[in-house]
């Protein structure tokens, strides 16, 4: 392989949460490496790539749709996503194709079959199953119909935890095709250098023991069943104060309990939404971090943020989080088991030296095991030659 290679970086989602930031710096990663890349897809996330009139379309139109019809849009995407691949390879002549995994999105493999050019495929869900879970679905066997026959049919197919892995496999996805990849940070952005004092000053939380989460708050944070906790062991009178900075469509919810409560403000504090680039103040501005709940199979990218920073993270322990923090992580407690939750908190927050020891483990996990984009992105073009 050249030192320098053409990526075509193919994408079908709106940019939202985490799926915007992995696209971002997946692409800068690349680029810092001495990589070109473009960038294809109907949206552009972060403002980083120009997009198209169909990506705002979709937009509008797919909180409105039936799922039947949302699905069947997505399926005939791939007329555009064919065209707007077999173009841009036409007239880029990339190296490679990598594309982020979105459902029944079979553009990318498509191309590569049609150019024989090598498809590196990234897989952050099976989305057809946490649709079914968590959201709505009208056609369940035709959505894993279309991920098996995806996730096999690509050169390489990375995924980012061992479950995830595995649950491909269950549905006939050859072990030899996928490989693990963990999610990573940038160590330029989020460090130990940074301040979070002014934070803490702004918000009045200076003599507080702030616990923070930094996210899009989706149900499956477990941020319900942290404010409950909260209340029923009075985690206000230890000192303890909330800090949950974010947006997502479980904000009313939590906003309207705590207030109900009598938390909100008194305990407990919304940042909203806030800029990319002030994130790391905010994480600098907690004691410790939350991660309250986490799929069985992601690889949270707060959760990378949050160590890099030096910050010891209060988890879940689940098999894909013990593959990122080790076994002997200090801030595990049993899954599903709120009052090991609470215990956990209340312990780590009662004691500054287990807090210190805490933090200096996460940092020490992220730069032994280098949990970074460009570690990653390395790591993805070394697969081109197997």
């Amino acid at each position: 392989m050249r030192d320098s290679v053409r990526i075509l970086y193919h994408q079908r989602t709106r940019g939202e949460d985490a799926q915007g930031i992995h696209i971002q710096e997946m692409v800068r990663a690349f680029r810092k490496l001495g990589h070109e890349v473009e960038v294809v897809g109907i949206v552009a996330p972060g403002g980083e790539e120009k997009g198209n009139g169909i990506g705002n379309w979709i937009s509008s139109f797919a909180a409105k749709m039936p799922p039947l019809a949302y699905e069947l849009l997505e399926i005939i995407y791939n007329i555009y996503g064919i065209y707007a691949l077999s173009r841009k390879v036409k007239n880029f002549k990339p190296d490679f194709l990598y594309e982020r995994y979105a459902l029944y999105n079979f553009s990318g493999v498509a191309v590569a079959k049609l150019h024989r050019i090598p498809l590196i495929l990234e897989v952050n869900a099976p989305l057809a199953i946490e649709k079914q879970t968590h959201s709505r679905i009208a056609m369940p066997t035709v959505a894993r119909a279309f991920e098996k026959w995806i996730c096999s049919n690509s050169h390489k197919t990375i995924v980012v935890s061992t479950p995830l892995k595995r649950i491909l496999e269950g549905q006939g996805v050859a072990a030899s095709k996928l490989v693990v990849i963990p999610n990573g940070i940038d160590p330029e952005m989020f460090n130990t250098s940074v301040s979070g004092q002014e934070v803490r000053k702004e918000l009045g939380i200076d003599d507080k023991i702030v616990l923070g989460f930094v996210g899009w708050f989706r149900r499956w944070h477990g941020l319900e069943e942290l404010l409950r906790i909260y209340v029923k062991c009075d985690m206000r009178q230890e000192g303890i104060h909330l800090l949950l900075v974010g947006d997502g469509p479980a904000l009313n919810d939590l906003v309207n309990y705590a207030k109900k409560q009598g938390i909100l403000g008194n305990g407990v504090m919304f940042t909203g939404a806030v800029q990319r680039d002030e994130v790391p103040r905010y994480i600098a501005a907690f004691d410790l971090a939350l991660q309250p709940d986490v799929t069985e199979y992601a690889s949270p990218i707060k959760l990378f943020e949050y160590m890099a920073m030096g910050k010891g993270v209060i988890t879940p322990d689940k098999e894909n989080i013990r593959e990122i923090v080790t076994d002997e992580y200090g801030g595990l407690y049993r899954a599903g088991d709120l009052n090991d939750m609470a215990v956990t908190i209340l312990r780590l927050a009662s004691q500054r030296n287990g807090r210190r020891a805490l933090n200096e483990q996460s940092k020490q996990i992220m730069y032994e095991r280098k949990y970074f984009w460009e570690e990653n992105a390395r790591r993805t073009l070394r697969l081109l030659r197997y």
